[in-house]
């Protein structure tokens, strides 16, 4: 125990007092401890996270659009799209209604559907940036692609790339 609160004083981005530290590291599965200044700790069966605010949403990061070249990058960190589908698209989270065609399917889910599917667990789903066209996320970055993403090889098309440094 003594470790467990030497660790959390360490990754804690501000000071907290003995019983806080106390509580924090006695958190079990499927338990979610407050924190000060709108932080919080949540357990899940194989995870801990720790939690900014949630009324403040990190800043995107940066996508990367490049020659495409052949290549058809890994549908992760890199993906193809046609470039007139690319124009059309922008760079966000995940908002209520949204919903993707996943890759080699033929119907839709929603994200909610998605996000459990893929084993993203809830803390993740809201900072998870999307490549959106409306409602329709054409790209999951670090997951996976829609089957909008698809390449045609007479198409005329992008590479992107993700990079999580935000923009100054």
């Amino acid at each position: 125990e003594a470790l467990r609160r030497r660790i959390l004083r360490r990754i804690l981005p501000f000071e907290a007092d003995y019983k806080t530290i106390e509580k924090a590291a006695r958190i079990e599965k499927q338990q979610t401890v407050n924190l000060p200044k709108g932080w919080f700790l949540k357990a899940f069966a194989q995870s801990i996270y720790l939690i900014p605010n949630p009324l403040e949403k990190p800043a995107l990061g940066t996508l990367f659009c490049l020659t495409a070249n052949g290549n058809t990058g890994d549908g992760k960190h890199s993906q193809i799209l046609p470039e007139s589908l690319y124009q059309k698209c922008n760079l966000r989270y995940w908002q209520p209604g949204d919903f993707i065609q996943p890759f080699g399917m033929q119907g839709t889910k929603s994200m909610q559907d998605y996000f459990t599917d893929r084993k993203i667990e809830e803390p993740l789903r809201g900072i998870t940036p999307l490549l959106c066209l409306e409602n329709e996320v054409i790209w999951v970055i670090g997951v996976g692609a829609s089957e909008k993403a698809r390449y045609k090889e007479n198409e005329k098309a992008v590479l992107l790339q993700y990079t999580d440094i935000p923009k100054a």
